[in-house]
């Protein structure tokens, strides 16, 4: 499994990584149409792997750790909590698993995912992050309304606070 700082310093999108005075430097029409091929890169490595890979990793740990065969409600469950991964991290998890389980029981659910959380969760931050920044080159700008009521209390509260001194 790679390490953190591995993970990290990788660009998350398999575009060549472009310096920031580069990326400055481009009209708007190119930012928008560089922002959107990595959104789009970045969509497909987050495109999930779905019941048939899952079904697939889970006969080769089973094959290969020669341990017995779960229940069919357990497989549906790994199944279900599995198949929202990426193939990619599913398979860098099977790997882990395969290396490092020492014992012929099936492995656990966190056994899969662990190796695979802060992958994904980078994958997931940097599709919000390029989210943001098309937005904002679109000139969309995402402000949270103020609630009426705070702005109401927090001003009757001036007014008593200046007619009390």
């Amino acid at each position: 499994m790679p390490s953190k700082k591995e993970i990290i310093s990788k660009p998350s999108t398999t575009l060549s990584p472009m310096p920031e005075k580069k990326f400055v430097n481009l009209n708007k029409t190119e930012r928008i149409a560089y922002i959107e091929a990595a959104q789009l890169t970045n969509k497909k490595k987050l495109a999930p792997a779905g019941a048939d890979h899952v079904t697939k990793i889970l006969t080769i740990i089973t094959a290969m750790i020669a341990c017995p065969v779960p229940a069919k409600a357990v497989i549906t469950k790994y199944i279900q909590f599995l198949m929202i991964y990426p193939a990619d991290l599913l398979d860098m998890a099977s790997d882990h698993i395969l290396k490092k389980h020492k014992w012929n029981n099936f492995p656990k659910l966190a056994e899969f995912i662990e190796p695979m959380e802060e992958l994904y969760s980078l994958r997931l931050s940097e599709q919000k992050r390029l989210l943001k920044m098309h937005n904002l080159e679109l000139g969309i700008i995402n402000q949270q309304p103020t609630p009426r009521g705070f702005r109401h209390i927090s001003s009757s509260l001036k007014g008593k606070n200046n007619g009390n001194t």
